[in-house]
């Protein structure tokens, strides 16, 4: 534990050296306020009210606290204690204390033997009132001492702690950091052979295989158990790491004992202790709260992680964070109580205003269950923003009773957010604002044999395209909703007028061969920017749900089928990481349902290189409807490449004679649901060198190819890696 904590705390300095230097000379001023502490029930001739307040306004304080320091203290401990307490005297009180040279002027021939020692265990002592300076005897000020002592060892022991956690996570981003760094330069190679032997390779495969891909236990990771989400294994050990530390760290440092002059209870200590301890870690896990929930978190970039990684990290830091301000609140509770003052204490803004932060907490986490988020969105949505705002602005009023000890922590917070809002504000600007003010609109259809609507945005990028796998936020504005955004992978694909020679009832395959080759070669053309002849588009394959969706879809409903309608929207992205695909000699792709938008812009995507990369896209789908619809369409100009075929599994057939016959040489029809382990088994024994596993599909889909993957990985063969770019709530 010790060596732990040094550890975590080396990489902790890096964030605080002001706090540090503090921390050197803090000790120093123990012996001062030891005096002062230990004087602090002494009642002397026109004292103030304010025990506290004695030496900076009434002057026998202050010549009894000098000689106190002169007797007790080292020259050092009394120049460190008395020019921190001159600064308190002069900023609430405008005073300062006397010099150490005119209160010793005073003193007889005996000098500081002739003031009289008083003991602070004196049953008169409360009744007396003293018109001449005193000191407390040793013992009374060894008490004081030890008081000041257990008090601020444990004020920085927990500032330590709470640096130590950033420590953790500078350690974790820098080893992703690395790992994207050395993934970027294997990739920049171009290089589709990977090789399998080695002493590199086999740790790499057994890091995959055992700590990355596989799911914490069982098969479930995407697909909630219960009420909730368990995360991959490496990020659930992460976690777990991170819960123990929070956890480990609410025990070590705390100095209980009898005769304390705060705190005269032994359990009124630890209450204040804990609740300090507490209370520290939970203001230092706020940043990281913040960071982890931005969709421009600069760890994203610098790690390669996926933005579902950030916000499963951020929903358990908040987690931990919550719980520690409920033990804040709780051991602040017992020990106003025990103090007298619980119902005085509601009249403080520290007090109320810490009492709203932990309310909004606590409905956050609440609102935050995995069923909620995904059944109400828009409305987790809006209650997680105005709640988060509320607790951000009253945890900041809470902290204002330290001056700017803990502000910055709450600023910190505020700079994340501004900046990721920034950021999307320029997103939007740019893929939105200054495309609509030239006109630019969507236009939407609604197929109602399919259900699926079709929003076309190709106007928005006239001199560039997304990556594939890359989404947008759409906003609709002028609504009443239009704050709500809604993400959508986009669907970037080949449109070329000599496409329009296939038609779904072209079965001649020696026709369909004639033009085989010539149209592969033209989706290459066309991907690469060539304008004779055709044309990419983007478009968002959307099935209608609640929210924008649902109003979408009433709006197209009362249309005549087939009909297009412009829609005013705003694009706010793109978000996604760049999947280098053309380094893989095979890419197979498990999609379901919608998303096989993904896999039409990786496949155009892969197709336009000058790599032979052998594409298989094996789609689950209800019916044959959509599939037909997409193939007319979107896939149209793929299914012409001999590097492309699609396996379509029609989950409502039981039987290969229910299916329909293919329109395509390179389309087929399966009836049930794909066995995706044997799936990606066949694909990994017919690979050439590599294979890429892509899924875009439901939660149980997705579970499935993971686990497949990692079943795969267990077993020699062609290396094979696994990406995931289904949505996750």
């Amino acid at each position: 534990m010790r060596g732990l904590y040094v550890v975590l705390s080396t990489f902790g300095a890096i964030f605080s050296q002001s706090a540090l230097a503090a921390k050197e000379t803090r000790p120093l001023t123990y012996c001062v306020e030891g005096c002062s502490t230990s004087m602090r029930d002494l009642i002397f001739n026109g004292s103030s009210e304010e025990a506290q307040a004695g030496p900076c306004v009434n002057q026998l304080a202050a010549t009894s606290l000098l000689y106190c320091a002169a007797i007790y203290c080292s020259p050092q401990e009394s120049k460190a204690g008395l020019m921190e307490l001159n600064g308190t005297c002069t900023s609430y009180y405008s005073s300062t204390l006397p010099s150490f040279e005119s209160a010793l002027a005073d003193l007889g021939a005996g000098g500081l033997n002739d003031v009289q020692r008083v003991s602070l265990s004196s049953t008169d002592l409360k009744s007396t009132t003293f018109d001449h300076a005193v000191v407390p005897d040793l013992s009374s000020y060894r008490l004081g001492h030890n008081t000041v002592g257990a008090f601020y060892n444990n004020w920085w022991l927990s500032d330590d702690l709470k640096y130590s956690l950033y420590g953790f996570w500078c350690l974790v981003f820098l080893i992703g950091a690395s790992n994207h760094i050395l993934h970027f330069t294997r990739s920049s190679t171009g290089s589709k052979s990977f090789s399998s032997s080695g002493i590199i390779s086999r740790i790499r495969t057994w890091i995959r295989r055992c700590l990355i891909l596989p799911a914490l236990f069982g098969g479930r990771c995407q697909e909630p158990v219960g009420w909730c989400t368990i995360p991959p294994r490496i990020e659930s050990m992460l976690l777990g790491i991170y819960i123990a530390l929070n956890f480990v760290y609410l025990f070590p440092g705390y100095q209980l004992f009898s005769g304390n002059l705060y705190y005269a209870a032994q359990g009124t200590q630890l209450a204040r202790y804990l609740s300090d301890r507490t209370g520290m870690l939970a203001i230092g896990n706020l940043p990281i709260l913040w960071l982890f929930a931005t969709r421009n978190n600069p760890l994203l970039w610098a790690t390669g992680w996926s933005f579902a990684a950030y916000t499963r990290l951020h929903r358990w830091v908040a987690r931990i964070t919550t719980f520690e301000i409920i033990i804040h609140a709780v051991g602040y509770s017992v020990l106003e109580s025990r103090r007298g003052r619980y119902k005085e204490a509601w009249a403080e803004q520290y007090w109320y205003c810490g009492v709203i932060a932990l309310i909004m907490m606590s409905f956050l986490l609440i609102s935050s269950v995995y069923i909620i988020r995904k059944k109400f969105y828009d409305l987790f949505l809006t209650l997680h923003v105005i709640f988060a705002t509320t607790c951000l602005v009253t945890v900041y009023f809470h902290v204002k009773i330290f001056d700017n000890e803990f502000k910055p922590y709450v600023w910190a917070s505020v700079a994340f957010w501004s900046f990721d809002r920034l950021l999307r504000i320029i997103r939007t600007v740019f893929n939105g604002v200054l495309p609509r003010m030239k006109g630019v609109k969507a236009l939407a259809m609604y197929n109602r044999k399919t259900g699926l609507i079709r929003l076309d945005v190709t106007d928005f990028f006239p001199y560039r395209r997304p990556s594939p796998g890359t989404y947008y936020y759409i906003y609709e504005p002028g609504n009443i909703r239009g704050y709500e955004s809604h993400p959508f992978t986009t669907c970037s694909w080949t449109d070329r007028s000599i496409s329009e020679a296939i038609s779904p009832a072209l079965s001649v395959t020696n026709e369909f061969d004639e033009k085989k080759g010539d149209l592969s070669a033209a989706v290459r053309s066309a991907t690469s920017g060539s304008e004779e002849n055709s044309e990419t588009r983007h478009t968002f394959l959307i099935k209608p749900h609640a929210g924008f969706t649902s109003r979408l879809q009433n709006k197209l409903s009362a249309m005549p089928e087939n009909d297009t309608c412009e829609v005013t929207i705003l694009l706010e992205g793109a978000y996604g990481t760049l999947l280098d695909l053309r380094r893989f000699s095979n890419v197979l792709i498990i999609a379901g349902g919608t998303g096989v938008a993904a896999a039409i812009s990786h496949t155009y995507f892969l197709l336009s290189g000058p790599n032979s990369t052998s594409i298989r896209t094996v789609w689950a789908v209800r019916d044959n409807k959509l599939v037909d619809d997409v193939c007319r369409q979107e896939l149209r100009d793929a299914c012409a490449s001999h590097n492309f075929s699609l396996e379509v599994y029609l989950t409502s057939q039981k039987s290969e004679a229910d299916t329909p016959s293919p329109s395509f040489p390179s389309l087929t029809f399966k009836p049930g649901r794909p066995d995706v382990l044997g799936v990606i088994t066949k694909a990994r024994a017919q690979s050439t060198s590599s294979l890429a596993v892509i899924c875009c599909g439901s939660d149980k889909i997705t579970d499935a190819c993971r686990k497949a993957v990692v079943n795969a990985l267990c077993e020699p063969g062609n290396d094979v890696e696994f990406f995931n770019e289904s949505m996750v709530w």
